[in-house]
């Protein structure tokens, strides 16, 4: 129920009564309070049933409490004696259990003992190797110095002997040259000589062949007159010819007319011949059809009596065949099964054949049908050709005189056009006689050009040997003198080469000897390193052999420690056993007394339970009927509600309406005079206030804006200012200038002279081992220190600009927006309400109550509709009235102070402006005087400060070691797979650096660090620095044996990454990165190998349990896969029922043995194994490499399950 609906109820209970009362079924009060008192009755009945109920239960559950305890305690009881059996059996057996730890105990340390001994040897083994080893290595050292001594006096010979060889080559060309040039002399002389000779005789034959051509030439222009005359002559007989033609012509076509008169008349009877002659041809092509149609049934019928003959041979077979095996195998019982089949077969073929062939008779019986089908219609058609040859005949006799008379025509048309080929037969002769001449004609031109060739060539060459016969005397004498200096200078060179070519020889053969010296060097070092290498083998596998001892050890210690442990738990246990007995003993007395107790108790309690239900069954009716009766009244209750609460809602409805439509247009004509009123008032205060501040404020701005302007104007344009300017700025453009080419040129030069000496490598290259080279004095090193750049940049400090923030006038106040926002916050001040009368509402109904109903609504509605409206149309009302009245008092008082405030601001705006115009100005000239020093100066700096950055790295290059980090290699130092690297292995670390320097770096000069980037990998040094040995100037060099890595065992198969950091002699820093992956590796044996045999019975399973142990220092990451192969001929033979088994990678780390075995199952079940022996091989890979294989040999013994003989 509602606040509102209660406050109802209780003005209807004080005023129900003052008027005409509520009949029964409109008066809900009434019948609540009946409902509430029957309510309470009942209410007070169920509470004391409930009671009742609750006694009940609690004498029901006392019972159930006893019973169930009863049953608890004797199973306690059954556990406790059950317990007490349990812990007397395991007293004794713990007992015993201790006993055998004990020896256990016993065993195990006597077994401690011998293998920390065994540890001790092989420390002392190892010791005396490690001794072996330093030993081997300094000598090892020693010959590395001697080699790499000899190899410098060999690039020393070398080099020697390469000059040699050089001026030797270049001698041996100069004389080649020189026999060439002799030889190419002699030969030009021999040619000029013979060229004279072969001139002289040429000349002669020469000039004869030229009068013979001359007259050939003139024999030709002869001939050549004679042809044209010929030409002329047979060219005017063609007109006469090409008129035989035109005649013979005409008569062809006057022949050619009178045919084609002829063949318009003899063409319908040629077309009643066509059709006859088509008629016929279609009767003969269906004669010929039917014919061929009859062959091919024939041919059929021929092929189907071949394939009939061939099936009944078939048939004869196949009987035969059944025949001789039946004939074999009289009795059907006792063929084999493979006989027996092939009878099954046999006659299965027979009945097929036998479908077959009468199949082939029934076609037969058809091809012959159709082929005496086909004999009838070839009779009637043959009869039909000859009706049709007789039509023919007739046609061809009509047509003959007709075809006659045109054959007539036709040859005397053949006879005129072969009068009109014989004439242009003649016509054509006769153009071939005249083009025959024309060709002779351009021959004998084409003679007459070759001739006057030859006559051309042959006076040139005349010419020519007359040329060679005359000056080649003089060529002849000057190729002899130079032959004769030639061979002068031979033997100097010759002397030459055989003294060059004896210092090579002498050469080659120190190099040889040293060479040899060198191979001998390189031995001895070959021979240190295999020893040294067997040496770390040996230490390698002392070592794992102690680690594996030493695992023992521990492993032993922890197992006694286990058994102590355990000895002691056991006695504990014992102990807590006993007093556990003895405790459950007494429970159980215990127990066995309370039961009794309870089972006298129970029947007492089922007395109480008894007469509690009665109880509570009597006080349950009366409740029952009482609330019966309650919900009775409540349903009358509520239906009177519903009646009583329509009526009221019905006056409440009448009241509200009545109370708002009186109380709106009192409340809106009140609230807009009382607004008008309070707008007017407060708009002229406020307007005078707000006008008095807005023209102090206004005078203020004024004479800031003014001042600031002013001040300004003449700071800003006083020359003074702005030359004191510009002195500063040249100082500073000029320092700019300096400053940027020194941080920009200055490098730049640096790193250009850089880059050029570090683009050739060195040519020194150098192998050196970090371990070994002792340090050395830098005797002619410099310490160069360049130049800090911050004296150049703090050689002078720039005038600060003065950064001048240009702000806008001072706002100048305006009553057009104050007057809006003051009389906003004019009309949301707080206001009171008139008091107003409300009168009365018109409600006119039966009930007192209900009219009393609709007076209260139409007091609630009145109130509310006058004060919203009110409140809404006073503060517009005041608002509106308020803007005018405002803005007239503001514009009245708006001038009064404005004086006032423009002297606060002009003068002190007028001096900060006028300084801040000079610092403008100033500026100008600074950022000028800048600028034009900045532009006359830099160009100059640059050019200078790069020359001095190109000296200063030069010097620098000249004067320190400047070194490259370049690479980072490394080599296996462990033993095992040396094709692989894999877990375990220690890496040794080497190192590339070049340096350019013309100063040796010395020992700590260059550090480095190897850090480990995964977690699967140390370094022997930590993250320490590692001192470099000395590295030479000019030099590329090697640096072996730098640091260690060391892999860790559990790595497995992954990725290992490593950083070189190298700090190099100008304290900066370089890296290289190390990748590389580790590869599997797992190496196996067989530990123990269960049920296996060499023998195996024919069909019997070969169940093999086999046990592996890890004999490497690699622990696996992946389960380990066994396979079982039969070899050779046992493929055949074997029946795999398991072939492939895993091991679980966590059995078998580094040194383990697997604790489950790999089981594989087989067997032989081919006869022809019998006997026989059988590979079997046996294979563990692990990732696809090979970890284990072994081949066994199994003899396969009869299978003797039915007996054997």
């Amino acid at each position: 129920m509602n606040k509102a609906t209660l406050l109802l109820l209780v003005f209807i209970n004080l005023t129900a009564w003052a008027g005409q009362p509520l009949p029964d079924d409109l008066d809900y009060p009434k019948q609540k309070r009946a409902y509430e008192k029957a309510k309470s009755e009942s209410d007070s009945l169920r509470a004391i049933a409930n009671k009742s109920y609750a006694d009940y239960q609690e004498r029901k559950a006392d019972v159930d409490s006893a019973y169930s305890e009863v049953s608890r305690n004797k199973s306690t009881i059954n556990d406790y004696e059950q317990r007490i059996i349990t812990l007397q059996h395991e007293i004794p057996r713990l007992e015993s259990e201790n006993q055998d730890l004990e020896h256990e105990i016993d065993s195990s340390r006597r077994v401690i003992e011998a293998k920390r001994r065994d540890v001790d040897d092989l420390n002392q083994k190892r010791f005396r190797l490690s001794q072996d080893l330093r030993d081997l290595e300094l000598a090892r050292n020693d010959k590395n110095n001697e080699l790499r001594d000899h190899q410098d006096k060999i690039d020393h010979v070398k080099s020697n002997l390469q000059d040699t060889r050089k001026e030797l080559e270049r001698k041996r060309n100069q004389l080649d040259n020189v026999n060439q040039n002799i030889t190419d002399k002699e030969k030009q002389l021999k040619n000029k000589e013979a060229a004279i000779e072969n001139a002289k005789t040429a000349l002669p034959q020469q000039k004869q062949q030229l009068n013979n051509v001359t007259q050939q030439l003139q024999n030709l222009k002869n001939e050549q007159q004679n042809l044209q005359r010929k030409l002329n002559a047979e060219q005017a007989k063609i007109p006469g010819l090409q008129q035989n033609i035109n005649s013979a012509q005409s008569e062809v076509k006057a022949a050619q007319s009178e045919v084609s008169k002829v063949e318009k008349e003899n063409q319908s009877l040629l077309k009643e011949v066509e059709n006859a002659q088509k008629e016929l041809n279609q009767a003969e092509s269906q004669l010929n059809q039917l014919n061929q149609q009859k062959t091919n049934l024939e041919n059929q019928l021929s092929a189907q009596q071949d394939n009939l003959k061939k099936r009944e041979e078939n048939l004869s077979n196949v009987q035969k065949q059944i025949e001789d095996l039946e004939r074999q195998y009289p009795n059907p019982g006792q063929r084999p099964q493979p006989i027996k089949q092939k009878l099954t077969q046999l006659e299965q073929r027979k009945d097929q054949i036998n479908k077959n062939i009468d199949a082939n008779k029934e076609n037969i019986q058809k091809s012959q049908q159709q082929i005496s089908n086909v004999n009838q219609k070839i009779n009637q058609q043959q009869r039909v050709v000859s009706a049709k040859k007789q039509e023919l005949q007739t046609a061809q006799n009509k047509a003959q005189p007709a075809q006659r008379k045109l054959n007539q025509a036709k040859q005397n048309l053949a006879a005129k056009q072969q009068s009109l080929q014989s004439a242009q037969q003649n016509l054509s002769t006769q153009q071939k006689v005249v083009s025959s001449l024309k060709t002779e004609i351009q021959d004998n031109q084409q003679q007459q050009k070759q001739a006057e060739q030859r006559q051309q060539n042959l006076t040139q060459q005349i010419a020519k040997n007359e040329d060679l016969v005359q000056y080649g005397r003089n060529e002849l004498a000057q190729l002899r003198q130079e032959i004769q200096q030639l061979r002068q200078r031979k033997p100097n060179l010759e002397a030459e080469v055989t003294d060059l070519e004896k210092s090579e020889k002498h050469q080659e053969f120190r190099l040889e000897k040293m060479r040899d010296r060198k191979a001998e060097l390189i031995a001895d070092i070959n021979y240190y390193d295999r020893e040294i290498r067997d040496i770390e083998d040996h230490i390698y596998a002392l070592s794992n052999e102690i680690m594996r001892l030493q695992n023992d050890v521990d492993q032993l210690i922890s197992q006694v420690d286990a058994a102590e442990n355990q000895i002691v738990n056991n006695n504990n246990r014992i102990d807590s056993h006993r007093r556990s007995i003895t405790t459950l003993n007494e429970s159980i007395v215990s127990l066995e007394k309370r039961i009794d107790d309870l089972e006298v108790e129970i029947p007492q309690l089922e007395n109480v339970e008894k007469v509690a239900l009665n109880n509570y069954e009597d006080k349950n009716k009366a409740a029952s009927d009482a609330e019966t009766i309650t919900e009775q009244k409540r349903q009358y209750m509520i239906a009177t509600k519903d009646r009583f609460d329509k009526l009221v809602d019905q006056a409440r409805t009448e009241g509200k309406k009545q109370g708002q439509d009186k109380a709106y247009p009192l409340a809106r004509n009140d609230g807009e005079v009382d607004g008008k009123a309070s707008g007017i008032q407060s708009g002229q205060e406020e307007g005078k206030e707000q006008g008095l501040i807005a023209g102090f404020e206004n005078g203020k701005a004024e004479g800031f804006n003014r001042g600031k302007a002013e001040g300004y104007d003449h700071g800003v344009n006083l020359p003074e200012n702005k030359e004191a300017g510009k002195v500063e700025g040249l100082k500073e453009g000029d320092r700019l200038a300096k400053a940027e080419a020194v941080r920009v040129n200055y490098p730049a030069g640096k790193k250009a002279k850089r880059q050029q000496l570090k683009a050739k490598l060195p040519k020194n290259n150098i192998v050196i081992d970090n371990n070994l080279q002792a340090p050395v004095n830098r005797a002619s090193a410099m310490n160069f220190l360049s130049q800090g750049m911050d004296s150049v940049f703090n050689s002078g400090a720039a005038p600060m600009i003065a950064n001048i923030e240009m702000l806008g006038e001072m706002r100048i106040y305006s009553n057009d927006t104050n007057s809006e926002i003051a009389c906003k916050k004019i009309a949301e001040s707080p206001f009171q309400h008139r008091v107003i009368n409300p009168g009365t509402a018109s409600c006119n109904f039966t009930y007192t109550i209900i009219d009393e109903s609709c007076q209260q609504a139409y007091l609630q509605a009145f109130k509310e509709e006058y004060e919203i409206t009110y409140g809404q149309v006073y503060l517009q009302s005041k608002y509106e009235s308020c803007v005018p009245s405002f803005e007239q008092a503001f514009d009245a008082n708006d001038e009064v102070r404005w004086q006032d405030g423009f002297n606060t601001t002009y003068g002190p705006t007028y001096a900060e402006w006028d300084k801040k115009g000079a610092s403008v100005a100033r500026n100008q000239g600074y950022e000028e005087g800048k600028s034009e020093a900045y532009k006359a100066n830099i160009d100059n700096y640059r050019k200078e400060q790069y020359a001095k950055g190109q000296q200063d790295e030069a010097h620098y290059f000249s004067t320190n070691p400047v070194v490259d980090f370049t690479d980072v290699s490394f080599i296996k130092a462990s033993p095992g797979p040396q094709d692989k690297i894999i877990a375990g292995d220690k890496l040794n670390i080497n190192i590339k650096l070049i340096n350019f320097g013309n100063q040796p770096a010395i020992k700590g000069d260059i550090k480095l660090k190897l850090v480990a980037l995964t977690d699967n990998v140390t370094t022997n040094t930590g993250e320490q620095w590692i001192n470099i040995v000395n590295i030479p100037a000019q030099t590329v060099a090697k640096v072996n044996n730098v640091t260690s890595a060391q892999i860790k065992f559990d790595a497995g198969v992954a990725m290992v990454k490593l950083k070189a950091i190298a700090k190099l002699p100008d304290g900066t820093t370089q890296e290289q990165i190390i990748e590389l992956k580790t590869q599997p590796y797992v190496k196996l044996d067989i530990a123990t190998h269960v049920n296996s045999t060499g023998e195996l019975k024919l069909n019997e399973n070969s169940q093999w349990k086999i046990y592996f142990k890890n004999i490497t220092q690699f622990s696996p990451t992946e389960d380990i896969v066994v396979t079982v192969k039969a070899l050779g001929e046992a493929e055949k033979w074997i029946r795999y029922k398991k072939a492939m088994d895993t091991v679980s990678a966590t059995e078998l780390k580094a040194g383990a043995t697997s604790g489950e075995p790999a089981e594989l199952n087989f067997s032989f079940d081919n006869n022809a194994a019998e006997g026989k022996t059988a590979q079997v091989e046996v294979t563990a890979t692990y990732m696809n490499s090979l970890a284990f294989k072994k081949v066994f040999s199994i003899k396969i013994k009869e299978d003797c399950f039915f007996g054997c003989f």
